[in-house]
């Protein structure tokens, strides 16, 4: 393997753009021409690919049938191969060289003042060289990840006396009431965790060793496939722990006092799926009515899901379909399909409007622009692949997140007066703390990922007690330190996380700033997501909140969710 291949990377993908001979904004020089042409091969592929994977993953969702994408790869076996990664590297050092193409800082998008076009084209080129690295990546760890998913799925711990799925585990800690039957089923697991972590370090550190040989390091790569500078989202969760800890106190206080009788002193780790399980409201929501009064709710923004002939929505009670919820993207924006096996509840409800939320998103999205100028070249295969599939998932997630969490909203649950009154109060104290507790977490996740591979500490089990304790404000045991490794996101996916969230919570101060807090009942606010979502991943994610005049900011965040008076 070329060890110079990832100064493919030296930007990391696009940290500091060379500048070159001057260009001309209406012409393309003979050797793009050909690296065009084989690129729009490669991404036809890869785009290719992609759709028989979504149909094979559709039909062992709803139908049972296998779910084996090993056979996709059959005849692709070089399409993410280095050479396939320096095609395109080649041909995007070279619009940014013509073009003068330069970048604010790591993280950034790309600038092209010379031509605004080219700016697009290099933006998508770093889309889908990010994508091809990470194929490249996943076929040579395949190995590591087929032992730890088997592991998983066949580990079982011992607590009193009997034998549990380790998966299991969350939802079993749910529904136990009593906390000294938690705290043994919490501390039976930690078996299970040992037995994982040795694999999921040996993956770490494959990564790590596979991104050294490609040129690159893990915190580089990890940073450009997240869109995000490290330093700048790091800086964003530190005073989001710090802004928010009165706040967070006070509410985890309340709902603890309320939902388990005990001070958050005396809260755990183990307590916390008990604490904010699902206020499931089942009779208020019957399975019946989750489609119309999702329909309904769509309908007062303005947005017509019957008319949506490209959205499928399956809602089977099939023996062999898998009852988790899912949207897939067959065709952009034609057909796209969600799946639900739905019993009844408000969290079928929110998983429901969850769900339509990434299928709605992915049914607007339109093509990128034209070139203004018809006199240079136009790939819109490419830039329409790269900004319909790839880039960062953080505006989906964000959009899912606002819509799923409308069924936790009291003004929205006015609409049903079975759902009211009391515990009305009630579910948005739980509300506050949880959002309050997952933003804190995920901020938590970020500088612990950090600090895991910037290698700055000496002992990483500290690291966690110390940079985990502070995030979730509670008493740290050993049965939590033993989960130091496991408790790890792959290249900074706490990055995404933690982006969406907050801009899930922007959007959605943005919403009720104006139209109201019912902004779901105004047809300008369905305009506003749908103006939203027609763009795809166009833009980063730091791009996405001055559409309406903020900044990714902690203090807009507390805002949000400060309480009144706060």
């Amino acid at each position: 393997m070329n060890p110079r291949f990832f100064a493919v990377l030296a930007g990391l993908l696009l940290t500091a753009c060379p500048k070159g001979p001057p260009g001309h904004p209406g012409t393309e020089k003979p050797d793009d021409k050909t690296l065009w042409a084989e690129v729009e091969k490669l991404s036809g592929q890869a785009e290719s690919l992609l759709v028989r994977q979504e149909e094979l993953i559709w039909k062992h969702w709803t139908e049972g049938t296998p779910a084996d994408l090993s056979p996709t790869y059959d005849g692709e076996k070089q399409l993410f191969s280095v050479t396939s990664i320096q095609t395109i590297d080649r041909l995007r050092q070279s619009l940014i060289a013509t073009h003068h193409c330069t970048s604010a800082a790591r993280g950034d998008p790309p600038l092209c003042p010379a031509d605004p076009h080219a700016a697009l084209e290099v933006r998508a080129l770093t889309y889908l060289q990010g994508y091809f690295v990470g194929e490249h990546l996943a076929q040579a760890l395949a190995d590591q990840s087929d032992a730890i998913s088997n592991l998983e799925a066949s580990l079982t711990f011992t607590a009193g006396g009997k034998d549990y799925a380790y998966r299991d585990l969350d939802r079993l800690l749910a529904s136990e009431k009593d906390a000294e039957k938690r705290q043994v089923l919490y501390a039976g697991s930690t078996k299970a965790v040992m037995r994982l972590s040795p694999l999921v370090r040996l993956k770490d550190d494959r990564t790590e060793a596979l991104l050294r040989d490609l040129g690159t390091s893990y915190e580089a790569f990890g940073e450009s496939i997240r869109y995000a500078n490290i330093e700048r989202l790091a800086s964003l969760a530190e005073q989001i722990l710090d802004l928010t800890k009165g706040a967070y106190a006070k509410a985890m206080e309340q709902v603890a006092q309320h939902e388990l009788h005990v001070s958050l002193d005396s809260l755990r780790r183990q307590d916390i799926p008990r604490l904010f399980r699902p206020q499931n409201f089942q009779s208020s929501f019957p399975k019946e009515a989750l489609l119309p009064r999702a329909d309904s709710t769509l309908g007062e923004m303005g947005i017509d899901l019957k008319a949506k002939k490209n959205i499928t929505i399956d809602l089977r009670d099939l023996a062999y379909k898998n009852p988790r919820p899912l949207t897939v993207a067959v065709a952009i924006p034609g057909d796209i399909r969600v799946s639900l096996k739905p019993v009844g509840g408000a969290q079928d409800e929110a998983a429901l409007l969850h769900q339509l939320a990434l299928a709605l998103r992915f049914a607007s999205i339109k093509d990128p622009p034209p070139p203004d100028s018809t006199a240079r070249g136009s790939h819109p295969k490419v830039l329409r692949f790269a900004f319909q599939r790839l880039g960062s998932p953080a505006l989906a997630a964000a959009s899912a997140i606002l819509f799923g969490q409308l069924v936790e909203d009291p003004a929205w649950l006015q609409q049903y007066p079975e759902v009211s009154g009391d515990k009305v109060q009630s579910l948005a104290a739980m509300v506050r703390a949880r959002q309050l507790y997952e933003l804190r977490r995920r901020s938590g996740k970020v500088l612990y990922d950090i600090a895991v591979h910037r290698g700055d500490e000496q002992d990483l089990r500290v690291a966690y007690h110390r940079i985990m304790s502070r995030a979730c404000g509670l008493k740290m045991s050993e049965d939590d330190d033993a989960r130091y490794v496991v408790d790890r996101e792959e290249l900074y996916q706490s990055v995404d996380d933690l982006q969406a969230w907050v801009i899930s919570l922007q959007l959605r101060a943005a919403l009720r700033k104006r139209f109201g807090p019912s902004w779901w009942r105004s047809h300008s606010s369905g305009e506003m997501l749908k103006e939203l979502w027609s763009r795809g991943n166009i833009l980063y994610p730091q791009e996405v909140p001055p559409i309406w005049g903020e900044e990714l900011s902690a203090d807009r965040v507390w805002q949000e969710l400060a309480p009144d008076g706060a």
